[in-house]
């Protein structure tokens, strides 16, 4: 059997959402409209495993939750927004690494900026 070309994928992804709206279940309506997602991105290069969800795509997941240096993180941004240096603020935390803490502090920030962000909405209330 010979595989799908290109237009032939798109053809099917515009039967699947098509049909979507036909079935009276809302499940399977959702179901279709995800199979047609997943064929999309398999036509943008993804490979299929990933689109459909059976293999997480490669590097380092995307962040749901803090990670577990999210205090030394919000320490880190509450000194440096005070205006001390990255020096200082490592000797202050008793963190050996410079480069490191900047990093973990990048990793963490949508968490930081979320819970400073959260803290002020509470403080205006």
């Amino acid at each position: 059997m010979k595989p799908f070309s290109d237009k032939e994928l798109q053809r099917l992804v515009a039967e699947l959402k098509s049909y979507a709206g036909e079935f009276g279940s809302p499940a399977e309506a959702e179901l279709i409209v995800r199979a047609a997602c997943a064929f999309e991105e398999v036509l943008s290069g993804t490979p299929m495993d990933e689109a459909f969800g059976r293999k997480r795509s490669r590097g380092r997941p995307k962040a749901g939750k803090p990670g577990k240096h999210f205090e030394l993180a919000k320490r880190a941004t509450e000194m440096r927004l005070d205006g001390q240096s990255w020096r200082a603020v490592c000797d202050h935390l008793d963190f050996p690494d410079q480069r490191e803490l900047q990093r973990i502090v990048e990793r963490e920030w949508p968490h930081v900026a979320a819970d400073i962000a959260r803290r002020v909405a509470n403080s205006l209330n």
